[in-house]
């Protein structure tokens, strides 16, 4: 394969398809996976929540889940025609069949939950993506019972409600909001409730409610990935993935964060590859890493964004590879000075500057985006490699 004979949107559509299989990833797709195989073999389905900050890619791991899940309906009947429509708010597309006997199929449904939502927008909303054409003053037991009737004619195994943070900063209450999830559970559904964090509050406090009580037993939250420089440098100085050094030294253990980097800079198997550069970037550089790291601050959703804007920039000026420059250019038109533009750093300032956490997670208290201590006579280590 080589990516410089491909057309510059193909090689851009190469990297907005791929889906590095972080741990978090792995278990959002096994709790998926889980609860799909349960759908319809109960008189009730349940579900639960993939929650996580923006940026950290809980949608996009759903959205892998959902997409391998499409491959195993298509592999099972080629002769079908499958309709899987992409919503613009969320990477999570539907699984939909249509059938000579039966008609539409819709294996799995994906509702974005819009801002400042209200009841019977939203009732609205699902019953559409059913095929449902509800009244303007429609009786809120006939249309319920128009969705109960589609949800068992359309043989819906799974439904995927994503930014669901939304029920709680709007008018919409837990009350309400659970009427409609109850009556698709009770359909033998599986429902996935994904959002941020706050979306918790519909089974906490005082207002929340017991027919959701059931979600919050069952949650998986996608982190950022953890970072410290002890990760990329020993207590000898030793840098990790140097000609002295293998990736299997002892002195370097494998976290996910590692295992992010290798996996871009990975050429054993071009279809695995995910920068579509026929050199190695190098992300796996600790100088590089440190600093996709510290702009990303670990999310994955956001050092991605990083990697796909200056692949762009990169394909655009015939470069072969990435490289800090270019890393950089990407990071400034995020609207980044320059000051604190991670990629122009000299070593020295990237190392000083590392170790403080910024003001968001120090803040929040977040300890896994904030980056692991070091002495100072580390740093003078790599300060005179550099």
């Amino acid at each position: 394969m080589s990516f410089a004979k491909m057309s510059h949107k193909d090689r851009l559509l190469w990297l907005g398809s791929k889906v590095i299989p972080t741990p978090d990833v792995q278990k959002v797709k096994a709790f998926c996976t889980r609860l799909h195989r349960q759908s319809r073999t109960k008189n009730e389905g349940n579900g639960g929540f993939v929650l996580g900050d923006t940026g950290t890619g809980k949608s996009t791991a759903v959205a892998a889940f959902v997409d391998d899940l499409a491959e195993e309906f298509k592999a099972k009947r080629p002769g079908s025609e499958w309709h899987r429509p992409r919503h613009p708010d969320t990477p999570i597309r539907p699984i939909y069949e249509v059938t000579e006997d039966a008609g539409w199929l819709r294996h799995v449904v994906v509702i974005v939950v819009p801002p400042r939502v209200r009841f019977n927008s939203f009732l609205r909303s699902v019953a559409m993506t059913l095929g449902v054409k509800l009244k303007s003053r429609f009786d809120f037991g006939e249309a319920f019972d128009q969705i109960k009737h589609q949800i068992e004619q359309q043989k819906v195994g799974m439904m995927i409600f994503d930014e669901v943070q939304h029920f709680t900063e709007g008018t919409l209450d837990s009350y309400q909001a659970a009427d409609v999830i109850k009556i698709i559970m009770k359909c033998r559904v599986q429902v996935v409730c994904v959002g941020l964090p706050k979306m918790l509050d519909l089974v906490q406090g005082d207002n929340a409610n017991d027919q959701l009580l059931r979600l919050r037993q069952k949650q998986v939250e996608v982190k950022p990935l953890a970072c410290a420089l002890d990760d990329f440098v020993a207590g000898d100085g030793a840098i990790r993935g140097e000609e002295t050094n293998t990736q299997n030294d002892v002195r370097f253990e494998r976290t996910p964060f590692t295992d992010f980097c290798a996996f871009l800079d990975d050429r054993s198997d071009p279809k695995a590859i995910i920068l579509p550069f026929d050199a190695s970037s190098e992300i796996s550089e600790y100088h590089t890493a440190l600093r996709l790291w510290r702009a990303g601050n670990g999310h994955v959703g956001k050092m991605m964004e990083i990697l796909f804007q200056a692949t762009d920039l990169a394909i655009e000026k015939r470069m072969s590879k990435l490289n800090l420059r270019v890393l950089a250019a990407a990071y400034r038109d995020s609207g980044i000075d320059d000051k604190d533009n991670w990629f122009m750093m000299e070593v020295p300032q990237l190392l000083e500057k590392f170790n403080q956490p910024t003001k968001r997670s120090a803040a929040k208290g977040d300890e896994s985006s904030s980056p692991g201590r070091r002495g100072r006579s580390r740093d003078n280590v790599l300060a005179r490699k550099h």
